[in-house]
């Protein structure tokens, strides 16, 4: 990918320019490496073997086509490691853990649309960058409904934003090690988080939601969280160049 070309990625795929580090990020710069795609954009960490952050545009040309496959792609899609990352990264057998399941942050689900160039992108959602370890009952139910419920919104303002990423609990006392999965030692996080944005003129008007790693029946309103709540749990600051945010209950998208 050209220089043009990773610019025009990145403007189409954050909302509000690159995710900006706070003073509570714990991730050292040096372990972090930058990944830009037609598709989305994410921050890989060596350490954890996985996105700090990934974000990506959710738009009715991007879901042109099939909902069937965001259902049954994985069936025919194979997960691979990262061929751009230069340092550590995650490999398939590193999630022969049968707990697990390697858990899209930019949603297969999210490209249907046929066209060879949307295949494309679609296929670059499998490399392993995008995907963290997350329990399977998780990864299938309620981060699904999650999923779902974006592109719903996607569909209906014709375009979203989605920033997703993992979190760590921090227990401090007593220490509380990362779990780790596979030979390469991929960490598992404790939970998962997503901010979604539409822009209303020159504000971006966002709801935030923050969910443990584990199988849930609940609404999916029960886990919006206030967006400085992400940030300060990740250590990034979200939308660094938004000219005002709003940020909205579920009910506020207007969806029956």
């Amino acid at each position: 990918m050209s220089a043009t070309e990773s610019t025009g990625a990145l403007q189409t795929n954050c909302a509000a320019g690159l995710p900006e580090r706070l003073s509570s990020c714990v991730h050292d710069p040096k372990d972090l490496e930058l990944v830009v795609r037609n598709g989305y954009a994410l921050l890989h960490s060596g350490e954890h073997k996985i996105p700090l952050w990934v974000s990506e545009q959710v738009s009715r040309t991007r879901l042109a086509g099939s909902r069937l496959l965001s259902f049954v792609g994985r069936l025919f899609e194979g997960f691979s490691a990262d061929p751009s990352l230069a340092g550590p990264r995650a490999n398939p057998e590193d999630y022969a853990d049968d707990r697990f399941d390697p858990g899209h942050l930019a949603a297969a689900g999210n490209i249907t649309n046929k066209g060879d160039a949307f295949k494309a992108m679609r296929a670059e959602t499998f490399y392993l960058s995008n995907n963290a370890p997350m329990r399977k009952q998780f990864n299938r139910g309620v981060w699904l409904r999650l999923e779902q419920l974006v592109r719903e919104w996607a569909l209906r303002y014709e375009s979203v934003w989605s920033i997703s990423g993992p979190a760590f609990e921090v227990r401090p006392s007593p220490p509380h090690p990362v779990e780790r999965i596979g030979e390469g030692a991929v960490s598992v996080p404790t939970h998962f988080w997503k901010v979604v944005a539409r822009k209303h003129g020159e504000t971006l008007r966002v709801t935030c939601f923050l969910l443990a790693n584990h199988s849930s029946e609940e609404e999916l309103k029960t886990f919006v969280v206030p967006l400085h709540t992400v940030e300060q749990a990740i250590g990034w600051r979200l939308l660094p160049r938004a000219h005002s945010v709003t940020e909205d209950p579920v009910d506020a998208w207007k969806l029956k």
